[in-house]
Order: C-alpha cells, then structure tokens, then sequence
C-alpha cells in the first residue's frame, strides 16, 4: 500500500466539535431521543426502574475537552440518582459474587485515544477509576501518515492522538485499568483463527511487560456479528478473565459460574449527550436485564468448544 504523502495528511483534531457528523440521520435520532428521555419517568424508565440493583458497563471512546463538561453532568447525575460508581474489575466481581446490592455503573474506553487521559482525572474527582481497552500497537504512535491511516481504516475517524506507555504508567498508578482491544484491531469476524490467537497474544504480552497484567479483553467493533464463538474460546485460552461486547444491556445475578460464560454487555455512550439520551439508554437497559443476558447468543458454545 502507497504511504500518504505528508501533506495530504489530514489535521488532528482536538475538539469534540471537529468531528464529522457520518449519518444523515443524526439530527432526527437526536430529537427523537430527546423526547424519549424526557419521557422517560412515564414510560417506566424513570427513577425507579434505575434502581434497581444491577452492573451497567458505559463504554467512551473519547472525552475531548470540550465533553469534558458534560461528561462531569454525567457523573453528577449518576450520583444524584443513586448510583454507585465502581471500577470496571470491581463491578465484574460483584456480579460473580452475588454482591449487586445497588445500581453499579463502571465506565470503559476503547481504542487508547489520548483525550481519556482527562476522562481519567474527571473519574476520579467521583472517586472511581476507568477501565482502558489498548489498541497495543498504537500506544505511543505519533507518525502523522500511520496515525491518520489507522484511524481512517480502523476506528472510522479524523485523526487524533493516542496514550503513550506514559501516560498508561501515570494512570495504572492512580488505579485504572487496562486491557486489551486487541494489537491492531481487525474486524475479529474476518480474521483468521491463528491471526486472532496472534492478535491475543501480542496484545496480552504487551500489557503483561507494561502493565504488569492482562485481565480484561474487549473486541473491536463490539457486536456479536464482529466476533465468533471460537474467538470467544481463544480469548480465556490466551489468558484473559473477562471478555467484553459492545452489545446494549446491563447485568443482574445470578452471573454464570465459569468466567468464560460471561459475555459483559457495555452501552455506547457519548459524553456530549444531553442527559436525557443517557436517561432513556440506562432505563431501557435496566429494564430488560435478567440473568440469561449474562452469556452468549444462544447456540454459542464458548467454553471448551472451539465452536463452528
């Protein structure tokens, strides 16, 4: 493949504003969701559907600073509402553990952008901590060509920058987490399956060095279509506890008792919504749980069996 030549590399951006709107569709999905948030309260997805005992998982991808602000009006309104704000590995343990006492919210952050480094500082203002999911082979990428390439190809956006080993150093040492997104992340679907046990591998030996640790695995793209039941299985044989989608829903126990039969469910959330977006999407969430949305699709067969 042709490098980009350096002046046609487009600008980074820094700013929530620069990115491009994609979907035509986006101004009505906005209005609409207004509406139903504000209606929530009536249509059963109020106070007290949201307090109902449960682990809901919020997946960001960015916090640009200018979300920062709306980001913080997120966690005031968590808070306010009853919530209790807990780190990614402590909410998966008290679902395992049977401890879901009170609506649980953990807060996850795919692909390693640079600008969670703040979401992390705004975390912790609540006294919680994130959950990072690295791209490995993009930490500390700073080439304009090959950033602008990966994030055009992989992660469908202008380009922007990328966590260094630093900055992963700097905040596992105030306690957040890490793990892995894989090394390159390729749709997981299309891969074949010694590319994805090498996409496992080299990820995982990359924050065992660095990080000391490789618990938590979630894939790109996050739907069920992106990822199959052998992928599943390859994951808990690679060493990881928890394997992560990018499906809509919440938890509540009972959780299954082998780890490798929990499939946790994170809701994409953006930090510039209004509240009544993220309203509407954790009523709806806690709603539906029930103890069967704890695993895989049905006909999965994830442990012990390499699947079809």
């Amino acid at each position: 493949m042709d490098p980009i030549p350096q002046d046609a590399v487009p600008r980074t951006v820094r700013t929530f504003a620069e990115l491009p709107e994609r979907d035509p569709r986006a101004p009505m999905r906005r209005a609409v969701l207004n509406v139903l948030g504000h209606l929530a309260p009536i249509l059963g997805r109020g106070t007290t559907v949201l307090a109902r005992p449960r682990l809901q998982v919020l997946n960001l991808h960015h916090v640009f600073p200018d979300e920062e602000q709306g980001f913080r009006r997120l966690l005031e309104w968590l808070v306010a509402t009853g919530h209790d704000l807990v780190a990614y590995g402590e909410g998966v343990e008290r679902l395992r553990t049977g401890r879901l006492t009170r609506p649980s919210v953990a807060f996850t952050f795919d692909d390693g952008l640079r600008t969670c480094v703040r979401a992390a500082a705004v975390l912790e203002e609540f006294g919680t901590r994130g959950c990072f999911f690295l791209v490995t082979s993009m930490v500390g990428r700073t080439d304009p060509a090959e950033v602008a390439r990966f994030c055009a190809e992989r992660i469908h956006m202008p380009p922007t920058e990328f966590m260094d080993w630093d900055d992963v150093g700097a905040l596992q040492a105030r306690g957040h987490e890490f793990g892995s997104h894989t090394h390159t992340h390729p749709v997981v679907s299309d891969t074949e399956p010694d590319g994805v046990r090498e996409e496992l591998a080299r990820s995982r030996d990359a924050l065992l060095a660095r990080c000391g640790g490789a618990e938590h695995f979630s894939w790109p793209y996050g739907r069920f279509r992106h990822f199959t039941p052998r992928a599943a299985a390859a994951v808990f044989e690679a060493g990881y506890a928890t394997c992560a989608s990018a499906e809509r829903g919440a938890h509540v126990g009972p959780a299954p008792d082998r780890p490798e039969a929990l499939c946790i469910r994170r809701d994409h959330a953006i930090a510039a919504w209004p509240l009544a977006h993220h309203r509407w999407f954790l009523g709806q969430a806690a709603r539906r749980a029930a103890p069967e949305g704890n695993g895989w699709p049905e006909g999965w067969r994830v442990a012990g069996d390499p699947g079809p």
